[in-house]
């Protein structure tokens, strides 16, 4: 009894993605003779087809898949393989637009090597911490959101430690989260020392690959207050009819603080179309038209900062309701029709009345 004719092939090829060029990734099998093998489509993990001769080549004769292009993972991380073949009794002469006798799609997994260091946002970072943080306490800067490895998996996987400095032993860092705390007591005496730290980010494969960060660490006075709004929520009432430019509000907050950072500063919490504000004065200044009809009510998100070095501030939002008032807007003039015609003798009177046009201001005033 006669073979069925199949082809044989695995649903997953996975493969390094340092494999060099010309690599056999997999060679096809089939049940029977196949007269001839294609490649029918390449496409990504996310359905978006690849030009087929860029990536990869599959031999029409032997069905050897093979790699004409570097592999990167961190590109894309796997492809769809389409693959048609012909089996030799099916026809004669056989020619690429002859019917494919199978298709099948293998997926091929590309396999994550440790090809990327680990990258920082940048290679200094300036931060402060009050006097008043107790050993123990975190800093309110934290190294681990601003370093990333685009591998994945324990390659991905970063570890921090503090390489040399002269706050080494002021200032430790988590190895596993980058999280900065205090480890020895402050003393007033600290006040305005700028201590340093030299901090190593490495990765976790192999071989590993690291980065490393300068971190400056200024010691301040205790920031013991956030601003206070006079109330939790403000609101203003605004005519429609108010200016470009007017200054519609002004939004006031207080720190109890001393000296420099009981000076409080404002911006917007979210973006506010149409809106600007005094980063000193918190006067909220109109840049757009208002229209009652359309928006009778405006909501603004205001967010009151005091002036402690970077990393040590503190803030407070609150929400001010602008109340667009209404303006009477009187329709314009309508005649009672869109044309009038009136036929007038050679002979008429001076003085004769000819014709009569109604107007209605529909405001029901003069």
């Amino acid at each position: 009894r006669s073979v069925p004719a199949r082809l044989i092939h695995p649903d997953e090829i996975i493969v390094r993605e340092d494999v060099p060029i010309g690599t056999v990734l997999y060679q096809l099998r089939t049940t029977r003779p196949a007269s001839s093998f294609h490649l029918l489509q390449l496409t990504n993990g996310h359905g978006l087809e690849i030009q087929n001769a860029t990536m990869i080549r599959l031999n029409e004769c032997t069905g050897e898949i093979t790699t004409i292009a570097r592999l990167d993972r961190e590109l894309v991380s796997d492809y769809n393989v389409t693959i048609g073949v012909v089996f030799a009794n099916d026809h004669h002469n056989i020619t690429q637009e002859q019917p494919i006798s199978e298709t099948a799609t293998l997926r091929l997994a590309v396999e994550d090597v440790n090809d990327n260091p680990p990258t920082c946002a940048r290679d200094t970072f300036h931060t402060a911490v009050p006097l008043n943080t107790l050993p123990g306490d975190q800093l309110q800067f934290q190294l681990s959101g601003m370093c990333y490895d685009l591998d994945v998996g324990n390659n991905s996987r970063l570890s921090y430690t503090i390489h040399n400095g002269n706050g080494s032993t002021t200032i430790a860092v988590g190895k596993d989260n980058g999280i900065l705390y205090l480890t020895t007591p402050l003393s007033h005496g600290m006040i305005g020392e700028e201590i340093w730290l030299n901090i190593s980010v490495s990765d976790n494969g192999t071989p590993r690959q690291s980065d490393s960060v300068l971190l400056f660490v200024k010691i301040v006075e205790a920031n013991n207050f956030s601003p206070v709004f006079s109330t939790s929520q403000l609101s203003f009432s605004v005519s429609e009819h108010t200016p470009i430019g007017a200054v519609i509000g002004r939004a006031m907050a207080t720190d109890g603080d001393n000296g420099r950072q009981s000076f409080v500063k404002y911006n917007f919490a979210s973006f506010q179309r149409g809106f600007s504000i005094n980063r000193t004065s918190g006067e909220i200044i109109l840049q757009r038209r208002l229209d009652f009809e359309s928006e009778p009510f405006i909501t603004l998100a205001i967010r009151a900062l005091d002036s402690a070095a970077p990393g040590a501030g503190r803030s407070t939002q609150t929400n001010i309701v602008l109340n667009v008032t209404d303006v009477y807007e009187a329709p314009a003039p309508r005649f009672s029709q869109s044309s009038y015609e009136q036929t007038i003798l050679t002979k008429s009177a001076t003085g004769m009345r000819v014709l009569f046009i109604a107007v209605d201001n529909m405001s029901g005033r003069d």
